[in-house]
Formats: structure tokens, C-alpha cells, sequence
């Protein structure tokens, strides 16, 4: 997920490159006022943005640490501002910030407020000015300037917030938050080797459900593809690699329908037979129920080990009955393999296709 791509999709809409630096912006921010604690953020009246002052705002005041110089860094600097192209363009449930300005969406009295940074880093409101800019459409926003560079991960009382808490309407937070950090080690190469990743801020959960339609577009309009893992995985199947592993066979180009029967045939309801995969190999589908579905649940918690297992069941299973639909080649099983813990986990579906899905996705 190099740098260099994950910035290029949004340069490339806009029409122009970031040069992360407030010192050379021709339109000045409120200043905060003589006397206020260093430490507190200021709010400000409404102010006008016009299609130019957003494009300045973009240009000079997006956080972009490979080209903002060094002695502008600040400590708490966790990453750059990542721009959502879904957010922007819409997709089939949602129309999309641009097309919301086109249509004079934006409401005057808004009381959405931009944020600064005491060093005049623009904060949070980045898909705004975006949409402002591409639809040549101003608006009205209050901006918040001195505002603290860890502001996005703490609520208003100062305590941390969970990624759930950070998705906010996304159906299944929780469940969705915990299936990302297992396709981040996939977008930073190591999924051979990482599980999961433990080390993944709540920015990047962010970014990734938000920009991944799957976590919050429907099934053949029939409910979210979450809501279908989880009836799926019926409280023995691990919900959370299942969900993982479905999600990025969705943005790796798999057949939706094909896709919806793996899932199908995990439901303890499903009646219809298991067809052989090659002459002597199970339907991996089978495999996976057989393998979950008859066991007692434990009173004790899972340990990580026993969670890399479930990873490394779920997407052998999953890449065996994909590769079937497609042609791709034959795998005969008569069980699902264990993973040890020195060996390498089996491989993600066409991962290449899911890294660039991402890089287009959320730059």
C-alpha cells in the first residue's frame, strides 16, 4: 500500500498535487483569539468556502507526510487524511458528497464544523472541500481551528473511542471493525505470515470499512452482507474470518451469487446436497460446516492460536470453492488442513486484486 499510490487516485480527481504546506496557502484561517488556552480548540462563526479557497484549503493544508516538510511534523501525526472515493462519488445506496453539493444539498445552518490544526493542517472536512472544489458549488461551515492533533480518536469527554463507536451508522459495527483488522495484514502484504493485525489504529479500520461498499451495500437487496455472514456462521462458524474473508473475495471481483452460496450452504437450515469436488474431494462448504458446526462451545475465551486455525479453515475453504465456480483449477480435500504455527497461513484470493481494490477505493 505504497504511498505513492494510495495518493495518486485523489490527485488524480482533483486535477492537481498536494503540497502539504499551510505556510505557502494564499487564503489565511481565522486566528485564534488573544488569550485562549493553547490547548483548546475555537470555534468560529459560518464562514463562506468558494470553490477556490477549497482547492487552496486542499492543496496546502491536507496532512501528506511523504511531501510536507520534515520540520512541520508534529508528534502526535498519526498518518494522512485519507479522501474515500465511495464517500465522494456515491455508490448505489448513497449519493455521494459531490453529487449532495450539485443538487444544493448543503445546508447553510449546518453546525458540521471543519477542523485546523494549531499549525493549520486541515483536520477533518477534507470530502467536503473536495466536493466544494469538483462541483464548483461554495457552502457554509463553521471552522474550528487549535484544534488538538488527537482529537479523532478521543470523544468529547476525553475517553477513547472503539472503532465501533467510530463507524457510527455502518450496520454491525463491532463485527465489521473486528473483520478489518484481519484484511489489514492483506493490505500490508504479511497475510502469509499475520493473522491479524494488532497494531491497526482506528483510523485505518475506519478508512477501510467506510471504503469498501461491501460492509454496508446489500445482498440482491435482501440486507447487508455482514447481516448474512453472521446468519451464516450461526454462532459456531468464526463470524469474524468468515466476514474478512467474504469481504475481500467481493473486492477481488468474485461472483456475488457465487459468493452467496458459500454462505448459504453454512446456514444450519440448508438442506441441498454437497456436490464432490473432484473424484475423491469434499465440497469444501461441507468441510467447514462439518469442521464447526458439531462442536460444543467452550466456556473458555479462544485463544489466538486456535484463531488463526478458524483464518486459515475459512479462506482455504472459501478459495477452494471459488476457484471451482471459476475454473481456475482443482483441489481435492477430504478435510481442512491445520496451519501451525511455524507454517505460513493458505493464501487469500487473489490478494494482488483485493491491494488494488483498496489503493482505488481509499486513497
Amino acid at each position: 500500500m505504497a504511498d505513492k499510490d494510495a495518493k495518486s487516485a485523489i490527485e488524480k480527481l482533483l486535477g492537481f498535487e498536494f503540497v502539504s504546506d499551510p505556510r505557502k496557502a494564499r487564503f489565511p484561517i481565522p486566528e485564534v483569539p488573544k488569550g485562549h488556552p493553547k490547548d483548546r480548540p475555537y470555534p468560529f462563526p459560518a464562514m463562506q468556502i468558494t470553490p477556490e479557497m477549497a482547492k487552496d484549503v486542499l492543496k496546502f493544508r491536507v496532512i501528506r507526510m511523504e511531501v510536507m516538510p520534515r520540520t512541520l511534523r508534529h508528534p502526535q501525526m498519526t498518518g494522512n487524511r485519507r479522501f474515500l472515493m465511495a464517500a465522494l462519488k456515491g455508490s448505489r445506496h448513497d449519493k455521494g458528497w459531490i453529487r449532495r453539493f450539485k443538487d444544493k444539498e448543503m445546508h447553510p445552518g449546518t453546525t458540521d464544523t471543519v477542523s485546523f490544526t494549531p499549525d493549520g493542517f486541515l483536520l477533518d472536512g477534507q470530502h467536503r472541500f473536495a466536493a466544494c472544489y469538483l462541483s464548483r458549488v461554495p457552502f457554509e461551515v463553521p471552522p474550528m481551528v487549535n484544534t488538538p492533533w488527537d482529537t479523532f480518536s478521543v470523544k468529547d469527554t476525553g475517553r477513547g473511542r472503539t472503532p465501533g463507536q467510530l463507524l457510527g451508522e455502518v450496520p454491525y459495527a463491532d463485527s465489521c471493525a473486528a473483520a478489518a483488522k484481519l484484511i489489514l495484514p492483506v493490505l500490508y502484504g504479511s497475510e502469509r505470515k499475520d493473522w491479524i493485525s494488532t497494531t491497526a489504529s482506528n483510523q485505518e479500520i475506519y478508512d477501510l470499512v467506510h471504503g469498501w461498499p461491501f460492509f454496508h451495500e446489500s445482498w440482491n437487496e435482501g440486507g447487508s452482507w455482514m447481516r448474512e455472514v453472521l446468519a451464516a456462521s450461526a454462532r459456531r462458524i468464526p463470524p469474524t474470518a468468515l466476514a474478512a474473508s467474504i469481504m475481500m473475495a467481493l473486492a477481488a471481483g468474485a461472483d456475488p451469487f457465487h459468493v452467496q452460496s458459500f454462505l448459504e450452504a453454512l446456514k444450519p437450515s440448508y438442506r441441498e446436497g454437497f456436490p464432490k469436488i473432484g473424484e475423491r474431494g469434499e465440497d469444501p462448504r461441507y468441510l467447514l460446516r462439518r469442521t464447526y458446526m458439531n462442536r460444543v462451545p467452550k466456556g473458555k475465551a479462544t485463544t489466538d492460536r486456535e484463531r488463526r486455525q478458524q483464518v486459515g479453515h475459512v479462506r482455504k475453504a472459501l478459495s477452494i470453492w471459488l476457484d471451482y465456480q471459476g475454473g481456475h483449477k482443482m483441489t481435492e480435500l477430504t478435510r481442512l488442513p491445520t496451519t501451525p504455527d511455524h507454517a505460513d497461513l493458505p493464501e487469500v484470493w487473489f490478494a494482488d486484486a483485493v491491494r488494488k481494490f483498496h489503493r482505488e477505493k481509499v486513497s
